[in-house]
């Protein structure tokens, strides 16, 4: 593993100066990320965030602040990336991990709002459809639509590890 990543982080840095340098910036930021190296990724995706305006460097900060229990950090620059012209198949996403910083947060209020709007760019993402209904279920609010959200999202994505741990534990 270690000799594969050193090969992509020479790929990656072959690519400075083309249009595909800000990708890969981002990808040998995330490499570092998964391999450990979390605090060498911070510090180029925080470098890389400002230096460009591009949306994928701040969702690049945004997820490993939100990985990294930063959650404060990250909701602005996920707000930032959602207010953009974006199409609505791209918007879930970031209404959807801000959801989650607002849930660690301790803010349910609007972190189920975010879910919603979430679900509204994406009705049949899996993973949206799952996360709200199981927290409507385990907050007994909407008690029979969340589980027939997370029945939904089994459905739609029956090899994802997780979905079906939520069906057993209250999309029954």
């Amino acid at each position: 593993p270690v000799a594969v990543a050193g090969e992509a982080l020479a790929i990656y840095e072959s690519l400075d100066g083309t249009a595909f340098e800000t990708r890969a910036e981002v990808d040998a930021a995330w490499l570092f990320f998964t391999t450990g190296r979390r605090e060498e990724a911070l510090l180029r995706a925080e470098q890389l965030q400002s230096d460009s305006m591009d949306e994928t460097a701040r969702l690049l900060l945004a997820d490993i602040y939100r990985l990294t229990d930063q959650c404060d950090r990250a909701l602005p620059l996920y707000a930032s990336v959602s207010e953009t012209d974006r199409s609505a198949r791209q918007r879930w996403q970031p209404a959807f991990f801000e959801g989650i910083c607002y849930q660690q947060l301790g803010d349910w209020d609007s972190a189920e709002a975010r879910y919603i709007q979430a679900l509204e760019y994406a009705p049949d993402e899996p993973r949206v459809l799952n996360h709200l209904g199981y927290n409507w279920i385990v907050f007994g609010e909407h008690v029979e639509e969340g589980p027939d959200m997370v029945r939904r999202a089994a459905e739609l994505a029956p090899d994802h590890r997780a979905l079906p741990c939520t069906v057993g534990r209250g999309g029954t």
